[in-house]
């Protein structure tokens, strides 16, 4: 238990000074860890069908088309990724899943499909596309903790966000690329954990 909370409050604090120092230079990186010192989940659900689990990486893929169009300050991209994603999550095939797990996606598939779209109604307004990301993000990630993503996908955290509330992403790299800032800060944050789903 005192490991832990150790641990946490290192990434918290490595989170803080990575955010502080990106201020004052475009080259500093943010404080990683190799994935043998990052936290390793495994999805609630590791048996879903072949036709769920394509659904559920192709949610993934627009989400992170999403993000690396956000971190490379493209508006325009994260909107037509966002559009594509509503349109995956409003088609999901709901009877290729169990019970148990179309009652877990259910939880999130409102949000998913409300946050995508808004970011793709919003091509003109990148600060107001970065507020719906971080709701989207939150859903995403309890979709993946549900069921995986397909691939190896990283929790990222930065502390700045929302008048230093924080807010996390998911990332396809342990390497920060802050979607919430784009060329600001973009080496603002730090990850901690990994969805191994490989």
């Amino acid at each position: 238990m005192k490991t832990s909370f150790i641990s946490a409050l290192a990434f918290i604090i490595l989170g803080f000074s990575a955010c502080d120092d990106s201020k004052n230079s475009d080259h500093v990186q943010s404080a990683t860890l190799p994935d043998s010192e990052l936290e390793s989940i495994a999805p609630l659900f590791t048996d879903i069908s072949a036709v769920a689990s394509s659904s559920i990486s192709k949610i993934v893929d627009q989400y992170l088309l999403i993000q690396n169009a956000l971190a490379n300050d493209d508006g325009k991209s994260a909107a037509a990724s966002g559009k594509a994603m509503a349109t995956l999550v409003e088609g999901l095939d709901m009877q290729s899943f169990n019970d148990a797990e179309r009652n877990r996606l259910l939880e999130e598939k409102e949000s998913l499909e409300e946050y995508a779209r808004y970011i793709s109604e919003s091509e003109s307004d990148i600060e107001v596309q970065r507020q719906h990301f971080i709701m989207l993000s939150e859903s995403v990630y309890g979709v993946v903790e549900a069921f995986g993503g397909g691939r190896k996908l990283y929790t990222a955290y930065c502390p700045m966000v929302e008048n230093n509330t924080g807010a996390k992403w998911l990332s396809e790299t342990n390497e920060v690329k802050n979607p919430y800032y784009g060329a600001s800060m973009l080496a603002c944050g730090s990850i901690d954990e990994y969805f191994n789903t490989l």
